[in-house]
């Protein structure tokens, strides 16, 4: 498994991760990406992504997807830790990730992996025309 800084040939890969994971929002281009955004490549297939958007202090991750056939395996946590070396190089002093309220697996596995719960915030979108 190697984790490593996305490129412009591994965007379809984002996009199915997303759509997979039920995560790409409707009707929104995902052709750029305009943080620091890592993938994990098992022989040579793109099977997870995460991404933060990126400011100091505190910074956000945005996506983090891997794809069904390869949960379960530490794949999101080998993501996590390695996004964290690139924030911390940056400066950045804190993240925060957003997490659906039903969505009580990521939860559970944020606090694993040492996040605290902050509070019951939603994350609300709003499309620019």
């Amino acid at each position: 498994m190697i984790i490593r800084p996305a490129t412009e040939a591994d965007v379809p890969h984002l996009q199915a991760l997303l759509q997979e994971n039920k995560l790409g929002h409707d009707g929104l281009d995902y052709m750029q990406w305009s943080h620091p955004c890592l993938v994990a490549v098992n022989d040579g297939e793109v099977v997870g992504m995460i991404q933060a958007a990126l400011s100091a202090p505190v910074s956000i991750v945005t996506e983090l997807a891997v794809a069904r056939a390869y949960q379960r395996r530490g794949i999101g946590v080998r993501l996590a830790q390695h996004l964290e070396t690139v924030l911390r190089s940056h400066g950045v002093k804190a993240y925060v990730a957003h997490v659906a309220p039903e969505n009580k697996g990521m939860q559970d596995q944020l606090e694993r992996f040492g996040l605290v719960r902050v509070g019951d915030a939603q994350v609300f979108l709003r499309r620019f025309a």
